[in-house]
């Protein structure tokens, strides 16, 4: 028996923004009847470190799974809670020996993320390499629940906003993906500004979870925080900032999470506006802040506060 890993770097799915009080709304938990290796098949000729990794997930498991008659051992993708993960893994176990069986779905794993994601995401890997042959893999039915579940997610963009052209409305994305001893865990984060699609998502994964025979439990979201137009703060700062700087500032609604909604959930009558540097690549891997924006940001906050003081 050999075990092998599978690894993919760069998940092809550009990164939405996302606030650090977000919860997962929807924890998704499978226990997994696990089988025990017998062991003898520690003892074979192939090393005790003869596994492959393999970091993809969803359609890329279950077409190892279907071509090389794999086991699944584990599946995970550990980052924050509130960002899409960069890479993940999955390790399973195989009656076949030599590594380079593997070469050619890897291979079509790879023309698939070309031909799907590679105008956005150029830079990502699948690799298989040996690793320590675990102890225990998943039963095939626990294995197949747990893939299909994430093959028939509702993830991405789902719903376009009809009040203002181009915001997005509804979204969600898998978060981590976490293999414990008896179970398997899989964080959702659907987002909107509106409390009533987000709990319809909710409710879709509940159902969907019951359709693969999993558990799925759901936390308390981050409250909606809905566009105002009429909104007078805004017109302060965007006076203020063409003051200090001689051109326009930019002002418009984005889809994400922020601690403002929390506000605007006890008191919605409160005029609240969000502003901030200029950062790139937001809770990603890559995130960083563009230094020369910082300095301007202090004094519009300062600015605005001495207009609103008179």
């Amino acid at each position: 028996m050999y075990a092998v890993a599978v690894t993919l770097l760069k998940v092809p799915i550009k990164a939405l923004t996302d606030s650090s009080t977000l919860r997962p709304i929807v924890k998704v938990i499978s226990p997994i009847t696990q089988k025990t290796k017998p062991h003898t098949e520690k003892k074979t000729e192939i090393p005790k470190n003869g596994a492959i990794k393999n970091h993809p997930k969803g359609k890329k498991t279950k077409k190892f799974m279907k071509k090389t008659e794999i086991e699944l051992a584990s599946i995970s993708s550990l980052k924050a809670r509130n960002v899409i993960p960069s890479e993940a893994e999955f390790v399973f176990t195989s009656p076949l020996s030599n590594v380079k069986v593997f070469d050619v779905v890897v291979a079509k794993i790879i023309d698939y993320l070309k031909a799907a994601y590679g105008n956005v995401e150029k830079n990502f890997t699948v690799t298989c390499v040996p690793c320590e042959l675990p102890e225990r893999v998943m039963s095939e039915e626990d294995a197949s629940s747990i893939v299909d579940l994430i093959n028939l997610s509702m993830t991405g963009v789902l719903k376009m906003s009809q009040v203002e052209e181009g915001l997005v409305e509804l979204s969600a994305n898998i978060g981590p993906v976490v293999t414990k001893e008896n179970a398997v865990e899989i964080s959702v984060f659907p987002r909107s500004a509106v409390d009533a699609l987000t709990r319809e998502i909710a409710n879709i994964y509940i159902q969907l979870g019951k359709r693969c025979g999993i558990r799925v439990v759901s936390g308390e979201p981050a409250p909606g925080w809905p566009v105002n137009p009429d909104s007078q703060l805004k017109h302060v700062v965007l006076e203020t900032f063409k003051e200090q700087n001689g051109f326009d500032m930019k002002a418009k609604s984005i889809h994400a999470g922020l601690e403002c909604s929390y506000f605007y959930a006890k008191y919605p009558n409160l005029d609240i506006i969000s502003i901030g540097p200029k950062y790139i690549d937001i809770h990603s891997p890559n995130e960083r802040l563009e230094l020369k924006t910082l300095v301007p940001h202090v004094k519009l906050i300062k600015g605005v506060m001495e207009k609103l003081d008179k």
